[in-house]
């Protein structure tokens, strides 16, 4: 939670300190993606090392680098002026308004199940590799490495993908590549043949998640800030959650290689149904009347979806921001006329 709550802070201070002072926020961010490319192969090493020289597993030096650079963090933080705005208001008022929408109700859906099968691939795969696949440690690492590398030139061009394909039916995709996935890791025997199947991440979390994050302020840009925390708190928080636990139990009970297919199965189901539910009732389904009398659009809602993104997605937050802004009803239409009233996703 403490680790959680500080990449929030540190985000959205970042993101303010950009604007103020007209920097270069993508600039800034790049450093952040070449952390997160170099340090998980480097924390698998140390965790290596520190296990075979005690003849046992010893993550005692995750631990230990993880409170070093966050003290340091906070040290040079303590120096800096930040100058944040307060917190939105009426969060319950307006998830009861947007919830009334069955786009937007099946929307958050899609978000919890995508988030409930990133948590069982985040907190079992390392599990299945050193357990059943014999993995090294420091492969454990460039997994998350070849991740990050291959979301780059995806989220770099996440514009044009958006443009071409739309953003449902990236969500579409997404649930089938994460059964692609799944099913995947049940027929590998050989550790090293998971590498090539990350590659996907840069499609089910990178790029589902910078779609989510323009999507929420194009479908209601009136309730933005509302709908990214509570899409970021079923992804990333209940979804998670959920997903873990129900795939604890069927780890416990089944075989790991028939656990994935089942999981596999269910992934691709889910989208689906999704899509049949799409394209038969969602796409025409009616739109309650916006209350337009909510708070407007903030920068932190946005900062504070992003900065759980993957270190590549965090890359555009300054993008994503500018789009959140072109959004606003009340500099680009009325709001009766918001883009969730007049078109259709």
């Amino acid at each position: 939670m403490a680790g959680a709550s500080g990449m929030m802070l540190i985000t959205s201070a970042a993101v303010q300190m950009v604007k103020k002072e007209q920097a270069d926020y993508g600039f800034h961010q790049a450093f952040n993606v070449l952390g997160g490319i170099v340090s998980p192969p480097f924390g698998g090493y140390l965790v290596g090392v520190a296990s075979a020289a005690k003849g046992q597993q010893d993550y005692s030096p995750i631990f230990i680098v993880f409170i070093a650079l966050w003290t340091l963090g906070a040290i040079l933080m303590w120096f800096m002026d930040f100058q944040l705005k307060p917190p939105a208001k009426k969060i319950w008022t307006n998830i009861g308004i947007l919830i009334k929408n069955p786009r937007i109700s099946a929307y958050v859906t899609v978000m919890f199940l995508i988030g409930a099968f990133y948590g069982i691939l985040e907190n079992y795969l390392f599990w299945y590799m050193q357990t059943f696949l014999a993995s090294p440690k420091w492969l454990l690492g460039m997994t998350s490495t070849v991740s990050a590398v291959s979301a780059l030139p995806v989220v770099f061009a996440s514009t044009w993908i958006i443009k071409l394909c739309g953003h449902t039916k990236i969500f579409m995709v997404s649930f089938l590549l994460y059964g692609v996935r799944f099913l995947a890791y049940s027929f590998i025997y050989d550790p090293y043949l998971i590498l090539p199947v990350e590659i996907l991440e840069a499609f089910t979390f990178s790029l589902t998640w910078v779609v989510a994050t323009i999507y929420n302020s194009k479908v209601a840009p009136v309730y933005v800030a509302t709908l990214q925390g509570l899409t970021s708190a079923l992804h990333y928080s209940v979804g998670r959650g959920v997903g873990s636990i129900i795939a604890g139990t069927l780890f416990d009970n089944f075989p790991p290689r028939l656990v994935y297919r089942m999981v596999a199965a269910t992934a691709i189901g889910c989208g689906v149904v999704y899509a049949v539910l799409h394209y038969t009732w969602l796409r025409r389904a009616h739109n309650p009347k916006v209350d337009t009398a909510t708070l407007p659009v903030s920068d932190e809602a946005l900062v504070d979806n992003v900065r759980r993104q993957s270190i590549i997605g965090e890359f555009f937050v300054a993008d994503l921001v500018e789009s959140s802004e072109q959004l606003q009803p009340s500099e680009q239409e009325p709001p009766e006329q918001s883009t969730l009233l007049r078109r259709k996703v």
